[in-house]
């Protein structure tokens, strides 16, 4: 260090090593060390130079102040110097100050810039009178844009308007307010409301008001305070305002009491507004019923009650607010509605409480209809529930039958039915499951009888013996009876004859001899197990003498047979009345004899002529009797069939005339049997079969046609067709039509059908079809496509379409079966897997709708547009448009609710070349399209989406274009909902969930029905309803 010293800084060796020491002080920038270093030494010059050369001349002149050293007056004259040289008037001006030249100091601060200080000396020294320099200062701060301060100089100049224009300038209301107050009284007004409106610029409402105020603006100063939350200044200003002038805050007041829950308060607002449906809306949603009802009734006609009852209602009801809506429903007598929003909603249960309590003849009804629907959807239990509610357990046993749960079935129908009606479903199932199983599963449940009845009905007639006997030997006759009449069919007579005897039934045995004419085995079984039964045997003999015309045989056999009146009866038919009269008298009773010999007394005339060999005048003589002089119709049969036989025994060559005269008139006294007996009797089987139509002895006539006159079968079968129509029997009409063929039965349902849509019962004639099945026959197509059309352009709600669109469904369905089975033309094929495909969408819709799965219906909807023509272009537009716009899909909404417009437009002009297409170019969509007759919306509908339609088109943010997607074949872009692509005219299958293009990458296929369908779209209805949405299968989710 001290060489350092000694060779840089100039110190003497051997000595001054303070120097050093402040020297390295200095060094270390510890400065006023080194300052106190020099002062110890006396060394004051050497401080004062230190600080001097750091420029520091404040601290120098300090030290030789201090220091009382004689060049204090220079030095400050220096450091002045210094200061006006390097332009640093501030400080300077500072230097001035505090030497007590405050003129000196203004004008360095003024020169430096600084009027604000310059200002302050000025007032601090009250230099004010000094006007020419106040005015300098003035003008300064201006410059600088002191403003409030140039206008303060200004004034004590009396420059007001400078002052005013300052004090505006720098936004210092107060005191150009109060400046004006003085000089200008007529422009504080405005400066209050320039004040008012600077402070809402800055973002200062509340502080804002009372200038409003001040300047008589009430509507601004309501709106600073509503704006800032001062809702007791509002309220207090409004309440002093016009009415008139006051009406457009009420809103906003009755809002803000609202959300604070003062009710009463935001009432008296809402009303004074004259927005009673505001208030309405208020207490609804608070559920305070009593206060909106009383505010609806007292400010409102009854129409806009109802109608914003309604709003209310569905408000409610999208909220799941049930009972809420259920409420506001039935204030305005909606009851119906409410029932819809429960089905709606699927909550069953409320739906049955409101249809007892509003429409107690329908339970029964709507329990069997939901039924239906939940059979159709697959939820067998509820369905269940409904139909057995509804007192139709046989529907739910039907069911389960039809889906091979038969456990189920049976629990049903034990439930309901009692033990009687479980049996037969029992055997039913028996039946089903066919042979020892079938008879194992009677014997499973117990039911023995059962079991025995079902191994006679299939021909197991030992298993039938050893149930019984190990378990109800009261049953084996029965058994061995059976056996035995089925061993008789068979034509095992000796076998039949063991199984009637071990019936304890030998005189069953000893008929099945006596009419297989075996005289020799009924003898033998009669002599041997059934005595009484050797009579029957002489009588039987007996007749077949008498056939052979051996009338003296048969008597003898009669009277032997204990039969006396047989033979008696004999003698009657062949008006050998003095015979019959011998045999009464020898072998029965004197009432019988004497009866016979009456008898013979009315027929005296024609037995005399008989006797006489006269038979054409006895013939005459029977036939006098008609209808017209005999009411006893008995009697004229007998006297008319005694003709018969005289001419068929005695006059041949008038046979045929006879009959033909008495056949005829059997027919006029309606003993039509008679009648065909007699012509068959000749052979006059046309005339025969015609008197059995007539009687409508249809299987008579058929059995006669088919041995005799094949020819006539099919006219048979048709009159007996027509007569069951006449009648309007359609049921046996369906079932005799059956049985003639798939083409008769198809003719005679499109008969039925086509009188049904006549009538305008469209859902009856759809579900004749579905019940009976859809033929598949050329003649009925048209039909076929008429219903299908009828359906899908219905206009009505979804709960009135619902029972039509799943009836056409279901129809659809099973005709495209009953196409392919038919291996019917393709084009037909086509055609009508077109309307099932429509008809599903249509029920799909409903459905998705109920799951609240909207993107779902958004898709729906959408691809529903690509069958217009057959469904109404307007209606499939406007609902396709509120769907994409409920699931946020506003380009689509936007595209499809204009083009809803466009055809509306159309409608009312009758002009559909109007019609401008640019927009479907390029997509499957049908541009020559018939207008609807009719508009889907009412006026004040078409109007809201034209509003909605034109501030959308506002919307320079909105793409209003249809989306698009690649095309899996080429890729060119085409329409996403397109099923065709339009360059290279690839075409796609049609989702089963939504209509859409099925696409490759995201093709899955139901496992049932191996239906396609979008994976995504799949997963989202299968998670939700757990089937297929085409074949109702149980389905699970594809990944």
């Amino acid at each position: 260090i001290v060489l350092y010293a000694e060779s840089k800084l100039d110190v003497v060796p051997g000595g001054d090593y303070y120097v050093v020491k402040a020297k390295l002080e200095i060094l270390e920038k510890n400065f006023s060390q080194a300052e106190q270093t020099y002062l110890e030494q006396g060394q004051v010059e050497d401080a004062m130079e230190f600080w001097q050369e750091l420029h520091k001349w404040e601290q120098a002149i300090h030290v030789a102040e201090n220091s009382g050293h004689p060049e204090v007056a220079n030095l400050r004259t220096n450091y002045y110097q210094w200061l006006i040289e390097t332009r640093q008037e501030e400080r300077a001006a500072l230097l001035k100050e505090k030497e007590g030249d405050p003129l000196e100091a203004i004008n360095l601060y003024l020169k430096g810039g600084l009027p604000a200080r310059a200002a302050l000396l000025v007032q601090t020294h009250n230099l004010t009178s000094q006007s020419e320099l106040v005015e300098r200062i003035a003008e300064a701060l201006y410059a600088t844009n002191l403003f409030e301060k140039a206008g303060f100089f200004f004034e004590k100049l009396d420059k007001n308007e400078r002052a005013l224009d300052a004090y505006r300038r720098g936004h210092a209301y107060r005191a150009a307010v109060e400046l004006c107050r003085r000089t200008q009284p007529q422009l504080v007004i405005t400066l209050e409301l320039e004040w008012a409106d600077w402070l809402v610029s800055i973002g200062q409402l509340d502080q804002a008001i009372n200038h409003f105020i001040e300047a008589g603006q009430y509507t601004r100063a309501i709106e600073a305070a509503i704006e800032s939350k001062q809702w007791n200044k509002a309220v207090t200003i409004v309440d002093n305002l016009e009415p008139a002038e006051a009406k457009k805050f009420y809103k906003q007041i009755a809002r803000h009491y609202e959300a604070t829950l003062n009710y009463e308060q935001a009432e008296k607002y809402f009303v004074k507004g004259g927005l009673p449906e505001e208030c309405v809306d208020m207490y609804t949603k608070a559920n305070m019923w009593d206060a909106a009802h009383k505010i609806a009734v007292s400010f409102m006609a009854e129409k806009d009650v109802a109608m914003l009852y309604m709003s209310q209602a569905q408000r409610l009801e999208m909220q799941g607010k049930y009972r809420d809506a259920e409420k506001v429903y039935i204030a305005v007598g909606q009851e119906d509605q409410a029932i819809s929003m429960y089905k709606r909603a699927r909550k069953f249960d409320d739906t049955i409480r409101l249809v007892t309590t509003y429409h107690k003849d329908l339970p029964v009804e709507t329990h069997l209809k939901l039924a239906q629907q939940l059979e159709a959807e697959g939820n067998y239990k509820e369905a269940e529930k409904h139909y057995n509610d509804g007192g139709d357990w046989h529907s739910s046993v039907n069911m389960y039958r039809a889906i091979d749960q038969w456990q189920e079935a049976l629990r049903v129908a034990k439930q309901y039915g009692g033990q009687q009606a479980s049996t037969q479903v029992a055997c039913v199932w028996a039946r089903s499951v066919g042979g020892e199983a079938g008879i194992n599963l009677l014997m499973k449940f117990g039911l023995l009888e059962a079991a025995v009845e079902y191994s006679m009905e299939i021909g197991q007639f030992k298993r039938a013996e050893e149930i019984c006997r190990a378990s109800l030997k009261k049953k084996l006759p029965d058994v061995f009876l059976k056996h035995a009449m089925v061993l008789e069919d068979e034509g095992k007579f000796h076998e039949a004859e063991q199984e009637f005897i071990k019936a304890g039934s030998p005189k069953d045995a000893v008929d099945m001899f006596i009419h297989q004419q075996d005289w020799e085995n009924a003898k033998r079984v009669a002599e041997s197990f059934s005595p009484g039964s050797v009579a029957d045997i002489w009588e039987a003999q007996g007749r077949l003498q008498a056939q052979a015309k051996n009338y003296r045989g048969a008597e003898e056999l009669f009277v032997r047979a204990g039969k006396p009146e047989e033979a008696v009866k004999m003698y009657r038919e062949l008006q050998m009345m003095t015979d019959a009269a011998r045999v009464a008298r020898d072998h029965m009773t004197d009432k019988t004899a004497n009866e016979l010999g009456n008898l013979s007394k009315d027929l005296t005339g024609v037995q005399i002529a008989v006797q006489n060999g006269e038979y054409v005048k006895a013939i005459e003589g029977l036939l006098k009797k008609t209808k017209d002089n005999t009411s006893n119709l008995d009697e004229l049969e007998e006297a008319w069939e005694q003709a018969v036989k005289l001419a068929f025994n005695h006059v041949p060559e008038r046979v045929a005339e006879i009959v033909r005269l008495v056949a005829k008139r059997f027919i006029d006294i309606r003993r039509f049997q008679q009648s065909a007996e007699l012509y068959e009797a000749i052979e006059d089987y046309p005339a025969a079969i015609d008197a059995y139509v007539q009687g409508e002895m249809w299987e008579q006539a058929r059995a006669l046609s088919a041995s005799k006159a094949p020819e006539f079968l099919d006219n048979i079968a048709e009159l007996k067709l027509a007569a069951l129509v006449a009648r309007n029997e359609w049921d046996r009409v369906f079932e005799l039509a059956r049985a003639q063929g798939q083409d008769v039965l198809g003719k005679f349902l499109a008969k039925y059908a086509t009188q049904l849509v006549k009538d305008d019962q469209i859902a009856k004639a759809l579900a004749v079809f579905v019940k009976h099945g859809p033929i598949a026959i050329a003649e009925n197509f048209a039909l076929y496509t008429e219903l299908a059309r009828t359906v899908l352009q219905m206009s009505g709600d979804s709960d009135e379409l619902e029972e039509p669109y799943q009836l056409l469904r279901k129809m659809m369905f099973k005709l495209v079966a009953n196409l392919h089975e038919a291996d019917a033309p393709v084009a037909h094929i086509k055609e009508f897997e077109r309307f099932a495909m429509i008809a599903h969408l249509h029920v799909l819709k409903e459905v998705a709708k109920i799951n609240q799965l909207g993107p779902i219906v958004a898709k729906i909807t959408t691809s529903l547009i690509r069958y217009l023509g057959d469904v109404p272009a307007d209606k499939a537009y406007y609902e396709a448009g509120v769907a994409c716009k409920e699931a946020g899909i506003s380009n689509m909404a936007f595209v499809f609710l204009n083009r809803y417009l466009d055809i509306a437009e159309a409608m009312e002009d009758n002009d559909a070349s109007v019609l401008e297409n640019q927009d479907f170019e390029n997509s499957d969509v049908p541009y020559d399209i018939p207008l609807p007759k009719q508009q889907y919306l009412d006026e004040d509908r078409r109007e809201s989406v034209r509003s909605w339609v034109l501030q959308s088109s506002l919307d320079t943010s909105m793409n209003q274009t249809l989306s698009t997607r690649p095309c899996d074949n080429c890729a060119v872009e085409l329409y996403e909902a397109s099923s065709l692509c339009y360059q290279c005219k690839n075409s796609y299958d049609c989702c089963i969930v939504t209509g859409y293009p099925v696409l490759r990458n995201s093709k899955i296929s139901c496992t049932s029905c191996a239906k396609p369908a979008n994976r995504e779209d799949w997963n989202k209805y299968v998670l939700k309803l757990k089937v297929c949405p085409w074949c109702n299968s149980s389905q699970t989710p594809a990944y």
